[in-house]
């Protein structure tokens, strides 16, 4: 049995979860991230609730970045200001500790994480080389290649949410819009367009209104608000850049969306496919498979889960 725990800069979600991916617990706080000692409190609310009910042969974490992997610490986190170096794995030991047992803790990218869950429970497990896009808070990539995660220096490679996106696919329709300050400090990062905050923000410069709907909220109402719709189709836009750049530098058979944010798939794919597809080589625009996920707001606790199985196989 594991314990995976998906840190998100929202909510903290953590699960107890069985070698064939099985969650057979689940427990969700909201994330204070303003300072360390306030984001200990919400993971030792996250955590305790499980450790009641089962001890884990392993932890596995799923957390932005950038980390320090050698020791075991959160260095800074776009989407929660507060933290600098804080020391995640010791913290969860020392939670082990006062309940008077130990075991391996393991931490990782929280995106890498998403990927190794897709190659183990998901739809990743038939093939050797893919990428999976997490559209959650933020926006983050974990890549597969030959079966094997790419890590990148202290686990941080792929981070394609801070890659600015190709503006050739906004000047016909969106030439004058502000680039919003991503949380990393550039300005035009994939992100500040393409994650459930990006959608937010934009919604809200599109309507003029102060009151900032959910990315959620947005998708609901898009059927009648044509803004609603426009802020989906520049989100798309901006993905369609990304993965312009990914498959013609990678050639990959397969980009697994998943996240929250793969839901509003009725309103990304249209325009993600109307500017993607006409810029591919024809060679990998016949062999390309772009998914969304659905339904699987437990993929970052599954992926954590993984990073336990993985870890342990000294892979």
């Amino acid at each position: 049995m594991f314990l995976a725990i998906d840190i998100g800069g929202t909510t903290i979600k953590s699960g107890l979860v069985d070698s064939e991916g099985k969650i057979v617990a689940y427990h969700v706080v909201p994330t204070q991230g303003e300072s360390n000692s306030a984001f200990a409190g919400s993971l030792r609310q996250a955590i305790l609730p499980l450790l009641k009910k089962n001890l884990p042969d392993a932890c596995g974490i799923g957390s932005p970045g950038p980390l320090d992997l050698e020791n075991g610490e959160i260095i800074a986190s776009a989407n929660m200001a507060g933290l600098k170096h804080f020391p995640i794995v010791s913290q969860v030991r020392q939670i082990f500790s006062e309940l008077g047992y130990c075991a391996p803790v393991f931490l990782n990218n929280d995106a890498n994480c998403a990927a190794l869950g897709q190659l183990y429970f998901g739809l990743g497990k038939e093939s050797q080389d893919f990428a999976v896009l997490t559209l959650g808070t933020g926006l983050g990539g974990g890549l597969i290649l030959n079966k094997k995660l790419f890590g990148g220096y202290q686990g941080n490679g792929f981070e394609v949410g801070h890659v600015p996106v190709a503006w050739p696919f906004f000047r016909e329709e969106f030439a004058d819009i502000p680039l919003m300050r991503c949380g990393c400090g550039s300005l035009g990062c994939v992100e500040t367009f393409a994650s459930a905050r990006g959608v937010q923000n934009y919604y809200a410069y599109f309507t003029g209104s102060p009151n900032k709907r959910t990315a959620k909220e947005i998708a609901e109402i898009a059927e009648q608000d044509p803004n609603a719709r426009k802020t989906f189709r520049l989100a798309a836009f901006a993905l369609a850049g990304l993965l312009q750049g990914l498959i013609h530098t990678l050639n990959l058979p397969l980009i697994i969306i998943t996240g929250g944010m793969a839901a509003a798939e009725k309103w990304l794919r249209p325009s993600l496919e109307e500017k993607l597809l006409p810029s591919l080589f024809p060679i990998f625009r016949e062999r390309t498979k772009i998914v969304f996920t659905q339904g699987d707001e437990h993929s970052g606790v599954l992926g954590a889960a993984a990073l336990c199985i993985t870890d342990s196989q000294g892979a």
